[in-house]
């Protein structure tokens, strides 16, 4: 179903998603954000996105958990977080 749908993209714009977001570009991205000593509540968030993508569920638990430590008035981080348990 993704094959047909992708032929009615822009090249362009199917290129870049594909670049972006392959396995191996995402392994990458998430190991350089695992190894940042401070990371802020954003990294928090985009490494726990990477590993939902990668289907590391427990570790983007983990890693919303982090993010509402430094930020728990944050709703977005919150309804990911329950949308994740449930």
């Amino acid at each position: 179903t993704a094959d047909k749908l992708a032929s009615k993209l822009n090249p362009l714009d199917l290129e870049f998603y594909r670049s972006r977001y392959s396995p191996a570009k995402l392994k990458i991205r998430q190991n350089q954000l695992t190894l940042k000593v401070n990371k802020t509540t954003e990294d928090w968030l985009e490494l726990a996105k990477i590993q939902l993508n990668l289907d590391k569920i427990s570790a983007a638990i983990n890693s919303l958990s982090a993010a509402n430590r430094l930020d728990p008035i944050r709703s977005d981080i919150e309804k990911m977080y329950f949308d994740l348990k449930n």
